[in-house]
C-alpha cells in the first residue's frame, strides 16, 4: 500500500479547484481558494518502514485557502520567488518556506481570535441597539461591554511581535549576518554596516521600523508594567 501510486481527490463538501500545491520536503500542502489541506506520504509517519499498511494521509489544516491575503503573502509569495533561486528539494528552500509557513499559521490564529472578538463586539452593539430607549431612571438600561479587552490586547501584541521576530530571523536565510536579530531597530544596524548594497532591505526596514519598534514599546510596557517607568 505504501508504495503504490498515489491519487487524491478533494472532499466532496470541498468547492472550488486546486491553485497551488506546495512541497515543503517530506509534506505537501494544497490550496484552494478557501481551504488548506496537508498530505504526509507513509514514509513522512513510518520513516523507518516498520509498517507496510502505512497509507498516505491527507487532512484539511485551515479554512482559509489562495484567496487569503495572509496565505497569499506568506507562503504561495514566498514559493513564487523561491522557484526563481532555489530547485524543490533544496534544504535551504525548504527551511525557508517553513519558516514562513509558521510565520502564516501565526498570523491566521490571531485573526480567527480577531473573528471571534468582532463577533462578540456585534452581538453587544445589536443588544445596546435593541434596547437603547429603555430606561431605569437617568441611565440606559444597558450599555454595551467590551469584555476582556486587555486578553484581547496582550494575544494581539504577543503575536505581533513574534511575527516581527520570525520575519527578522528570515533575513539571515539569504544574507551572511554576524547574528540573529529579532529587532528591526539592529538587524537594519547590520545590514545597513555590512550589507550597503542591498538597498531594497534597507529601504523595506526603514519603512517598517516605526511601527515595529512602536508595537515592541506596547508589549514591553505591558510585559513589564511593574518596573517600567510607562507602563500600558
Amino acid at each position: 500500500m505504501r508504495d503504490d501510486a498515489v491519487s487524491f481527490s478533494l472532499p466532496e463538501s470541498e468547492t472550488g479547484d486546486i491553485l497551488a500545491m506546495i512541497k515543503f520536503g517530506d509534506t505537501m500542502q494544497i490550496f484552494t481558494e478557501k481551504s488548506t489541506f496537508k498530505i504526509m506520504s507513509p514514509d513522512t509517519i513510518d520513516p523507518t518502514r516498520d509498517h507496510q499498511d502505512i497509507p498516505w494521509v491527507y487532512t484539511k489544516i485551515s479554512d482559509f485557502g489562495a484567496s487569503n491575503p495572509l496565505v497569499a503573502n506568506t507562503v504561495l509569495l514566498a514559493n513564487n520567488f523561491l522557484k526563481q533561486l532555489l530547485s524543490e528539494q533544496d534544504p535551504k528552500r525548504i527551511a525557508i518556506l517553513n519558516k514562513v509557513s509558521d510565520i502564516r499559521d501565526t498570523l491566521l490564529e490571531y485573526l480567527l481570535s480577531l473573528q471571534s472578538y468582532s463577533s462578540e463586539l456585534e452581538k453587544e452593539i445589536r443588544k445596546f441597539e435593541s434596547n437603547k430607549s429603555i430606561m431605569n431612571g437617568k441611565a440606559h438600561a444597558y450599555f454595551p461591554q467590551i469584555k476582556n479587552l486587555d486578553g484581547f490586547a496582550t494575544g494581539f501584541l504577543i503575536v505581533a511581535k513574534r511575527c516581527i521576530q520570525e520575519t527578522s530571523v528570515l533575513v539571515n536565510m539569504f544574507l551572511p549576518l554576524k547574528n540573529k536579530h529579532g529587532r528591526i531597530d539592529k538587524l537594519l544596524k547590520e545590514v545597513e554596516s555590512e550589507h550597503t548594497n542591498a538597498k531594497d532591505l534597507i529601504q523595506v526596514l526603514h519603512e517598517h521600523l516605526p511601527m515595529c519598534t512602536h508595537i515592541f514599546s506596547l508589549r514591553d510596557s505591558q510585559e513589564h508594567a511593574a518596573t517600567t517607568a510607562q507602563p500600558l
